[in-house]
């Protein structure tokens, strides 16, 4: 009885051990997509916005099938797909391995200027430092310097002009905050940075009349009036201007 109950265990077991052979039998054994199949999938994928499922398949093929020959333009597919979705860091990360990976592709002034509208993208975002804006920037002017006579130097120089009010803006709001603050001083050097770097935007009129109240709340007319002046030459229509006017005439 006791052998007849170890030749079932034995089989039993031996029974367990081929199925687990069988089933990895089979695993191995499981067609391969072909880069057609899978190029055919992730783009119905994309067009019905299952952008997560897209970039996945898209990144199979170059995966799988570097040389195929839409391999290239997958990679790009897989950049969009995530930019769609808002993932940037990822989209970032699949732009940088296709520069590397196609540095002389026809595409690659495209991958440029998707890695700078990822970070352009993120700079309007609530509670986002400026850290995105340097690297919208930077990314942008990179573009520029790349690729002068392309659309997206063309573009970027646009988004460049938004950069830069956005910025001065940045400036005003932390230059008003100490005017409420009572630190005069500190909010003059926001002011003034607003002046020196940033005098094409539409932050400047309001920059020096900014001035010439900090200045006259300080005593230093000197000052004050100059700014005015400078406001008055450039911007005489403007509401700040006759603001600083009516400011100069209560303080003489």
């Amino acid at each position: 009885m006791r052998k007849k109950l170890t030749l079932i265990v034995v089989c039993v077991a031996l029974f367990n051990l081929s199925g687990c052979f069988a089933d990895k039998t089979i695993e191995k054994e499981a067609p391969q997509l072909t880069p057609e199949n899978l190029y055919r999938n992730a783009s119905d994928a994309f067009k019905n916005q299952r952008y997560k499922e897209a970039a996945s398949l898209y990144a199979d093929i170059t995966y799988q099938h570097p040389y195929y020959k839409w391999a290239a333009q997958s990679r790009i597919m897989e950049v969009y797909s995530y930019y769609r979705m808002q993932d940037y860091d990822s989209a970032v990360y699949a732009i940088d391995n296709y520069i590397s990976m196609y540095p002389v592709s026809r595409d690659v002034q495209y991958a440029y200027y998707m890695k700078a509208l990822c970070f352009y993208n993120q700079i309007f975002i609530p509670d986002r430092d400026q850290a995105f804006t340097i690297k919208a920037k930077v990314a942008l002017n990179l573009i520029i310097s790349k690729f002068p006579r392309s659309i997206y130097a063309k573009d970027a120089k646009v988004k460049l002009d938004l950069i830069a009010d956005h910025l001065a803006a940045h400036e005003m709001v932390v230059g008003r905050y100490y005017i409420n603050s009572g630190n005069i001083l500190a909010a003059i050097k926001r002011f003034k940075v607003v002046v020196e770097k940033y005098s094409t935007t539409h932050q400047i009129e309001e920059s020096l009349y900014r001035l010439v109240e900090s200045y006259a709340f300080l005593g230093m007319h000197k000052e004050a009036k100059i700014h005015a002046a400078v406001l008055g030459h450039n911007h005489s229509n403007s509401k700040w201007y006759k603001s600083a006017y009516d400011l100069m005439q209560r303080s003489e």
